[in-house]
């Protein structure tokens, strides 16, 4: 069993009209994924998604042979800021892009964390996704924010080569608490790891 994804080639496409639109638009320019906003990403304020919209999106997805399904938040979330007030704002906001990007049934939410300290965008990470129930949404973390983690499961998914970097970065997906972590969860993640170190 091949433990990597195909590569699939997609565009942020605009959601205006629904998910019917947005995979008309993708089609029609051979899409094979899709990004999206769930809301105006320049404003605080978002609507949850209802639930015949919801629907639609994962309904429209897999009939349109489009996946994954990303969501990208909101530009003016900072998680890193030392601004307990936009502190604050950028946690609600993120936890409304978790919440709408699962009701959709999206695989991956893209977030910039912002400008500040390392260690805050973690904190305020774990913070807003308190209590969520991923429901198949996936968090992704690069190397320098997975050495903040030393607590929870990390499961190597890739190396990307980045421009400017003569290394690849390291990506992983947290599983969970290490506490929380069965043996068989730590076997799996044991196999994956030494599968993609050779």
């Amino acid at each position: 069993v091949s433990l990597r994804m195909a590569i699939r080639i997609g565009a942020h496409i605009s959601s205006v009209g629904g998910a019917g639109k947005a995979a008309e638009r993708a089609g029609a320019i051979g899409c094979q994924a899709l990004q999206i906003f769930t809301a105006s990403p320049r404003q605080w304020r978002a609507r949850p998604v209802e639930a015949k919209a919801a629907a639609e999106w994962r309904r429209r997805m897999p009939e349109a042979k489009l996946a994954p399904l990303v969501v990208h938040a909101n530009y003016l979330i900072n998680l890193a800021s030392a601004n307990r007030k936009f502190q604050a704002m950028s946690r609600q906001a993120f936890r409304g892009e978790l919440e709408r990007a699962a009701a959709i049934g999206a695989q991956y939410l893209v977030l910039h964390p912002g400008s500040g300290e390392l260690e805050r965008a973690v904190e305020g990470i774990r913070a807003a996704s308190e209590g969520f129930a991923w429901n198949g949404l996936r968090l992704l973390i690069g190397e320098a924010t997975a050495a903040l983690c030393p607590d929870h499961v990390l499961r190597l998914v890739d190396r990307l080569q980045v421009k400017g970097k003569t290394e690849p970065v390291r990506v992983y997906e947290p599983l969970c608490r290490k506490a929380q972590a069965t043996p068989q969860q730590l076997a799996e993640v044991e196999r994956w790891d030494r599968a993609l170190d050779h």
